[in-house]
């Protein structure tokens, strides 16, 4: 849920914005339905990992402007598994008429009737985001790991039978490579507090 959304160009059929170019596609909600009464509905695009919404200007051209995103959540399912939503807020520009709603960003029930692939256009954590270039850099490392966890064990099985004794092994896989990172860092740090050697 951080990395980068699809792109596509403009001349294919996506939508720039700044300087990038994305796939867009409009995002299903029975919730937005009852926009229509009061402002005449509006058009939104999940696109780039965030939704937009589709505005009109003077001269006819079409602009995209981000929805804010107030907050994000998630939520255990019956089944256990875990659903992440957005909490967006849009003034209506008309009517000036205040939506919100929670958006979800993991995939729902409806998403197939409308052929929706939410994963490909919206992210839990968007490029728009302040936070995001920090968070991004990190996938590298992560991925490394994982890397390496994979070649630790043979044939890339985890030597443990049942989802409790495997978690048990990745969490101390995880604990190690922090003690080994900690250890590391303090050896750093240690070298640079410490005073200068003596020339001979």
């Amino acid at each position: 849920m951080i990395s980068p959304a699809r792109g596509k160009s403009k001349e294919h059929g996506g939508i720039v914005i700044g300087k990038h170019g994305h796939a867009p596609t409009a995002t299903p909600s029975r919730t937005r339905t009852a926009w229509i009464e009061q402002c005449g509905g509006h058009v939104l695009y999940a696109a780039g990992g965030a939704i937009y919404d589709r505005v009109v200007t003077a001269d006819g051209s079409l602009d995209f402007v981000e929805v804010p995103r107030l907050q994000t959540k998630r939520d255990r399912k019956a089944d256990g598994s875990w659903a992440f939503y957005a909490h967006h807020a849009l003034t209506c520009r008309s009517t000036d008429a205040a939506h919100d709603w929670w958006e979800p960003l993991t995939p729902t029930q409806a998403d197939a009737a409308h052929k929706f692939n939410r994963s490909d256009y919206l992210r839990v954590l968007p490029p728009t985001d302040p936070d995001y270039d920090r968070v991004y850099g990190m996938r590298a490392d992560t991925e490394s790991l994982n890397a390496q966890f994979e070649r630790a064990f043979y044939n890339r099985w985890l030597p443990a039978w049942g989802l409790h004794n495997q978690t048990v092994v990745v969490l101390m896989a995880a604990l190690a490579q922090n003690a080994w990172a900690r250890h590391t860092w303090q050896r750093a740090i240690d070298r640079q507090q410490s005073p200068p050697q003596v020339a001979a």
